[in-house]
């Protein structure tokens, strides 16, 4: 009887180790597959949402500035003394070098004391050919007359030949002088020549770098067979250099 309960025990713990080695050895069942009816589209994958963003530091507030006023500076200025000099114009300075070349034209009044002989005429053309020496001298050949209308309807002609000297005082005055000869002819075919001499100056209105206009007064004595004739003649002349 005893052995017979020893052998219910013995068969009862034998198939109680039995029983999980027997479960283990069982498969799983196979996933259900899901069918989707008719009619119906499967779901879309869920869309991942975005993270927030970590600040990496807490935004101050922006402090705007108080605006304070600045007073006003007056300017300051030099004394007088210590002010730059007024800009001008500089005139071009004159180049009075090498050729020069007059040309004149006005009125002359010749006269003749031993003949009771007095007459207002044309002065010119004056002309003069020459150079300069230095800026302030020319030496020139010069040709200067008149030519008067008498009473009588002839002309009479009274030109001079001379070498004439002309000095500058300033870019404004000139004075002048010279020697030579002296020619008069009328009506008669008679040409008479004698000695003349020559005193001028003249002042400038108008100045360019290479010439001038001025405002000459000219007198010119000539002795012509012994009888002094005497030609004063206010011209306007034009002059390069």
């Amino acid at each position: 009887m005893k052995l017979s309960a020893s052998l219910v025990v013995a068969a009862a713990v034998l198939s109680a180790l039995a029983a999980p080695a027997s479960a283990q050895d069982v498969p799983p069942p196979a996933p259900q597959q899901l069918t989707v009816p008719p009619g119906y589209s499967e779901a879309p994958e869920p869309v991942p949402q975005p993270q927030p963003y970590a600040q990496p530091y807490a935004q101050q507030p922006y402090a705007q500035q108080p605006y304070v006023q600045q007073p006003y500076a007056q300017p300051t200025y030099a004394p007088d003394y210590e002010r730059p000099p007024a800009v001008q114009l500089a005139q071009p300075a004159p180049t009075r070098h090498g050729f020069t070349l007059e040309l004149g034209l006005g009125i002359a009044w010749m006269r003749a004391p031993a003949s009771d002989f007095s007459e207002l005429g044309l002065h010119g053309l004056a002309i003069s050919l020459g150079g300069f020496i230095s800026p302030s001298l020319a030496i020139e050949a010069r040709i200067t007359g008149a030519t008067i209308l008498s009473s009588s309807a002839d002309s009479i002609t009274f030109t001079n030949l001379l070498v004439n000297v002309q000095y500058w005082a300033n870019d404004w005055l000139t004075i002048g002088g010279g020697i030579g000869a002296g020619v008069g002819s009328g009506a008669s075919p008679v040409t008479d020549f004698g000695f003349a001499l020559n005193a001028r100056i003249g002042a400038a209105f108008v100045r360019w770098r290479r010439g001038l206009m001025r405002v000459a007064l000219e007198f010119v004595p000539t002795w012509i067979n012994g009888e002094l004739i005497t030609m004063t003649a206010l011209a306007l002349e034009y002059q390069y250099y």
